[in-house]
């Protein structure tokens, strides 16, 4: 057996990094959630991930200071940066950093699956589980 996909989630938002891993937590997947970017950017450089999940805007080190850190230093982990902000400004500024996906928060599950599912291979709504309005109880 495969080992399970290692997702890093970066999000000085504690509510927002514990909805993250109940969406994904029957996927079987390892995720841990860093609220403190410092000590998040020495997890991405210390260890292997399959994905990075990084917030934009948050103290001490915002998205694109991470970004600058982490790519300076080789890593090349593949990144969703996360926002609230709906400005082309973030996409902008993350431009030079190789990044795979730019997301609005609040993530849409499905849309959210759907990157998971072609950038790692995880789905949140697995094959054959969906239901549909005329599934019948």
């Amino acid at each position: 057996m495969s080992e399970p996909k290692r997702i890093l989630l970066v999000d000085d938002q504690a509510t927002f990094a514990k909805a993250i891993e109940i969406a994904l937590a029957d996927t079987g997947c390892e995720i841990q959630s860093v609220t403190d970017p410092e000590l998040g950017l020495q997890k991405a450089l210390s260890e292997t991930w399959d994905l990075l999940l990084l917030d934009m805007h948050m103290p001490v080190m915002n998205g694109v200071e991470f970004l600058h850190h982490l790519r300076e230093a080789g890593c090349q982990i593949r990144t969703v940066v996360m926002s609230s902000d709906s400005s082309l400004t973030p996409v902008q500024d993350i431009e030079p950093y190789h990044v795979e996906a730019f997301v609005l928060k609040p993530i849409q599950l499905h849309d959210f699956s759907d990157l998971l599912e072609k950038l790692i291979g995880l789905s949140l709504f697995p094959k054959g589980n969906e239901r549909t309005a005329n599934d019948t109880p």
